[in-house]
């Protein structure tokens, strides 16, 4: 099969271009002449480049619990996913409280400030809420079938609503005396990459276990695609679509690592779209190993944003 994943034409620049209008919610025209640069202000910090940044990790988060869900009912033998479920449950809650009352550990510093915000909030905690409580009681392995429907049917739900909250946060944090919008394009960007490697995670699940409401080839074919687009555009500056080039070379130096990894983790899903689960417990499982693997090194990509662009008081 050789199905090419990045496309450099105009086309695949156009597609890039939807996606960030689409899911970003940022309008790309205005940060085109923004230059990617660090920010001086006499403001308070209140933390806006890490609120960015983990308004984001809950779009990512929503589906690293479905993922795990989905691995730990069709492998209960292997307690590394329940752990890794657990740990997401954890990680969701703890960010999107402290994105409301504050946390300074985490540079959130101090509470939200805005009504319109904490409204939104709100609205994110009652999505979240039963969502949480099916996958703890997947995790228990209390009601695993009908617990793992629930998140099956109501993931998408919440990635939606986390995507809207982290365009309402962009908007609301990114202007000069805080985070440029050229930077809080990039390092949403960035940070969808995160979701990406977890919704692939989600959708190699759904096709090894058989469970189409996870995922199928196509969709997976489709999160892969996407994330392949917008890695080079992180890499190479698409400036068309507002995306400059890495600010720094050890941003750009990391950004290679991650090429490279992603060269040959596509084409085996590729080859696993095209062919469907082969090996259990073999080939998938080492397939999964490599989105965490993905994930942690575009956290750490994220987080060099952040020292980049954060607050010069």
């Amino acid at each position: 099969m050789n199905r090419v994943l990045f496309d450099p034409s105009p086309l695949g620049k156009t597609v890039l271009a939807a996606a960030v209008s689409v899911l970003c919610l940022i309008p790309p025209a205005g940060a085109q002449e923004a230059a990617l640069t660090p920010v001086k202000s006499d403001i308070i910090d209140v933390g806006a480049s890490a609120r960015v940044d983990y308004s984001g990790r809950l779009r990512m988060l929503s589906q690293k619990v479905a993922a795990n869900a989905c691995q730990f009912a069709f492998r209960p033998g292997d307690p590394s996913h329940k752990d890794l479920l657990i740990d997401a449950i954890a990680q969701y809650e703890k960010f999107v409280l402290a994105l409301r009352d504050g946390n300074d550990e985490i540079g959130i510093f101090g509470p939200e400030p805005s009504a319109i915000t904490i409204r939104k909030i709100d609205a994110l905690l009652t999505i979240w809420q039963p969502y949480r409580l099916a996958a703890e009681a997947v995790a228990q392995g209390t009601e695993i079938e009908q617990n793992l429907s629930y998140i099956a049917a109501n993931n998408q739900g919440l990635l939606q609503a986390a995507i809207e909250f982290a365009s309402h946060i962009n908007a609301t944090y990114s202007n000069p005396a805080e985070l440029t919008q050229a930077n809080a394009m990039v390092l949403d960007i960035a940070g969808r990459q995160r979701t990406l490697t977890q919704k692939m995670s989600k959708e190699a699940c759904g096709i090894e276990s058989g469970n189409p409401a996870f995922g199928t080839a196509e969709d997976l074919l489709k999160t892969a695609a996407l994330f392949d687009v917008s890695i080079n555009a992180l890499s190479t500056g698409m400036p068309d679509a507002g995306v400059m080039p890495p600010p720094t070379p050890e941003i750009g130096a990391a950004l290679q690592v991650v090429i490279a990894d992603w060269a040959t983790i596509k084409v085996d899903i590729e080859t696993f779209a095209a062919t469907g689960p082969a090996d259990p417990g073999g080939a998938e499982t080492d397939l999964y190993d490599r989105f965490e693997v993905l994930l942690d090194s575009m956290i750490r990509i994220v987080e060099q944003y952040r020292d980049f662009a954060i607050l010069k008081i």
